[in-house]
């Protein structure tokens, strides 16, 4: 006799795991259907959608059949159209499992459905689609059946086509590190947030640096630093690459550790090196901000400001390192990205807004470079409220040691900068190179080479303090 069996009606999503092989165990083999299951119950006319999470959690556990809840599950006999979407929502959940069990005829569909996403494909897509019809009636909708027209999220092709470019040569730099090796992305390509801006041609240009780490396994990187940049200068506007063993890359902090491990963007193939998160505090924001106070002088930017520079180079500066001061007084408030604007004190959203608005056409009228001591001003009080002000005679200082940075007060004339932190950020162009600790460091940029006016920075600034990672104290004034 054939039996089937049928049970878990309604099971919350952290019990599924648990109760699903206890099910099956107790069948000795024989199907498992299951009536949903619901993970929650209070989601009424929308228990279709309820039915499709827990088909996937249930599934992903063993479970052999299901049945599809229509969303008046519980209040109504269900119309023609309820059971149809329920059907299809169901339907949904069944493929991702398909795929996951590596089901070839699904992942091909899948493989072909990605490829025609990024050529901006739309009748391919129409084709691959689970159910074309829908996919057709959409895409009429917003009049996307021209191949080749961007979303109306993507925006710009030629934004998207720039983006495109820069993520496969990423991919191959990338392809040069060999497997016992890592090359991770931080930065503001590992935030989310990269910035382009159309030059004279009319072409986007990448503004934003690409911060780089090359995490080694041995005691040195078992490719040339050399060759990875001498290939990133041929595809990529500006770089930043730092290598450091793996063993220190597990114990560094600071912002460092945060873009490199919390958000990092692994371009080998084969993930992050192991490592455990890192928790930023106010401390963090701090030296963030005194960093980039310091990047200031080392830019010469006041000199260029006294002098009526007015070049894009220069006012793009000014704007980059608003932007830094801005965000490391938003991190006060629990935001870490530029575009974190909700999380912001309405004073430093309405300010990082327009920074973020200039930036996109960075030829037009800059405002006043003077609004960068406004925003010290104001960050520095915003400090001074949390950490208490120094007494007289003294400045607050943060000391960087390998466990942990500490907010103190020291003696005026022994808050210096740390050595030859300013020869490596001076300005020097391309090639640089500096070691500092166990990190060593290349960088260049090739916005400074072309013919026509450019539109990015002058010189080279980190988007976080990684020059200096915890490795011995440093002194900031």
């Amino acid at each position: 006799m054939q039996v089937l069996c049928e049970s878990g009606g309604h099971i919350p999503l952290h019990r599924i795991g648990e109760l699903i092989p206890a099910y099956k165990e107790a069948l000795g083999g024989a199907p498992l259907w299951l009536a949903g299951p619901m993970v929650i119950d209070n989601a009424a006319s929308l228990d279709s959608v309820v039915n499709t999470i827990g088909i996937a959690a249930a599934g992903a556990c063993g479970g052999d059949m299901f049945a599809s809840i229509t969303q008046a599950e519980h209040y109504a006999m269900p119309t023609a159209g309820d059971t149809a979407d329920a059907v299809r929502n169901a339907r949904v959940a069944i493929t991702a499992l398909e795929l996951g069990r590596g089901n070839t005829a699904e992942i091909a569909r899948q493989e072909a459905m990605s490829r025609a996403r990024r050529k901006n494909a739309w009748k391919t897509q129409t084709e691959h689609a689970m159910y074309p019809d829908l996919a057709n009636q959409v895409f009429l909708q917003q009049d996307l059946l021209t191949d080749g027209k961007p979303c109306t999220i993507c925006g710009s092709p030629a934004v998207t086509t720039a983006a495109r470019e820069v993520a496969n040569s990423l991919r191959r730099l990338g392809d040069l590190v060999p497997v016992r090796d890592w090359l991770i992305v931080g930065g503001s390509l590992a935030r989310g947030e990269p910035s382009f801006a159309h030059a004279h041609s009319g072409e986007p240009t990448l503004l934003s640096d690409i911060d780089l780490l090359y995490v080694h396994r041995g005691e040195r990187p078992s490719t040339l630093l050399r060759e990875i940049m001498n290939l990133a200068e041929t595809l990529l506007p500006a770089v930043e690459l730092m290598a450091m063993p793996v063993r220190d890359y597990q114990v560094v902090a600071t912002s460092l550790g945060h873009d490199f491990k919390n958000i990092g963007v692994p371009v080998t193939r084969h993930g992050l090196p192991p490592h455990t998160r890192v928790h930023l505090d106010e401390r963090d924001a701090y030296e963030i901000l005194l960093y980039h106070v310091m990047c200031w002088f080392w830019s010469g930017l006041s000199e260029s400001w006294f002098a009526g520079d007015a070049t894009a180079e220069f006012h793009l500066m000014v704007n980059r390192l608003c932007m830094k001061v801005l965000r490391a007084t938003a991190m006060l408030d629990g935001a870490y990205r530029h575009h974190d604007l909700h999380m912001m004190s309405p004073y430093v959203a309405e300010r990082m807004r327009a920074e973020l608005a200039w930036r996109t056409a960075p030829l037009g009228r800059p405002a006043d470079p003077g609004r960068f001591w406004s925003y010290l001003d104001e960050a520095f009080r915003r400090f001074d409220a949390r950490f208490g002000r120094p007494g007289r005679g003294g400045v607050q200082c943060l000391l960087t040691d390998p466990e942990r940075s500490h907010h103190r007060r020291v003696p005026a004339d022994r808050a210096t900068t740390r050595p030859g932190v300013g020869a490596y950020l001076g300005r020097h162009r391309r090639p640089r190179r500096c070691r500092y600790g166990s990190a060593e460091c290349l960088g260049s940029d090739h916005r400074l080479d072309r013919n026509e006016p450019a539109v990015g920075p002058m010189a080279i600034l980190p988007s976080t303090p990684h020059s200096h990672p915890r490795s011995s104290p440093r002194q900031v004034k």
